[in-house]
């Protein structure tokens, strides 16, 4: 409550009491997702949030680094505290910043407690089968690739037999990219090698060759 009290010469006194209320806490900001340092293969990102403030949320604000400055993406308004609420941005393949500001029905304003990493790659890992060699008598063959990527995550290679199936075990086998690495086949007989690599975003990408293999050594048809 605030009293105020005002008097003249002539001691005419007058008095006038209001209420107000003040508040100095600033909105909770929570950034659901994507979550902090995530990869994402398209170039259309949803952003989600939520703002919590117990006087309500006036507006929110989205803020990148993605033209290389910190900017604000667009605001946001008729927002519900503890309501998740998202944005679209489209971003260009690389890592940015990103983070939500909200100001309350008071004007006061917060970030969320610390940026958040979003990498976007769209592009697909270049994946090749560079040589298959053998030892005579042998049905372990021996694999060199070669996978060109920024972001290389995964590679898995599978043996499949003249009909189309699994050969063996061998079946979705993880190795080490760019790595040689050694396959065994159940028998002498025409086989394709397929090697899958996928990079940090999920971008899939095959190559596949065709051996034959016999007693005297292995072929590439």
């Amino acid at each position: 409550n605030l009293n105020m009290y005002a008097n003249d010469t002539l001691r005419n006194m007058q008095y006038k009491q209001t209420n107000f209320t003040l508040s100095l806490a600033a909105p909770a900001i929570n950034l659901n997702s994507p979550a902090n340092n995530s990869w994402k293969n398209n170039n259309s990102i949803d952003f989600n949030f939520t703002a919590t403030d117990s006087d309500g949320i006036d507006s929110c604000r989205s803020f990148s680094n993605s033209t290389g400055t910190w900017h604000n993406n667009q605001t946001i308004n008729s927002i519900s505290s503890g309501v998740e609420k998202s944005f679209n941005s489209v971003l260009s393949d690389g890592g940015h910043l990103w983070n939500v500001q909200c100001n309350d029905t008071f004007g006061n304003s917060a970030f969320a407690l610390k940026n958040f990493t979003i990498n976007v790659d769209t592009i697909f890992p270049n994946v090749s089968i560079t040589s298959i060699a053998t030892s005579a008598g042998s049905q372990t063959i021996t694999v060199n690739n070669t996978v060109l990527d920024t972001n290389v995550g995964t590679c898995k290679y599978t043996i499949f037999n003249s009909t189309g199936g699994i050969d063996g075990i061998s079946n979705n086998i993880t190795f080490t990219c760019n790595s040689s690495f050694s396959a065994t086949a159940t028998a002498f007989s025409i086989y394709d090698l397929t090697i899958y690599a996928t990079d940090l975003a999920g971008n899939l990408n095959t190559t596949t060759s065709t051996l034959n293999l016999s007693a005297a050594g292995v072929i590439v048809l």
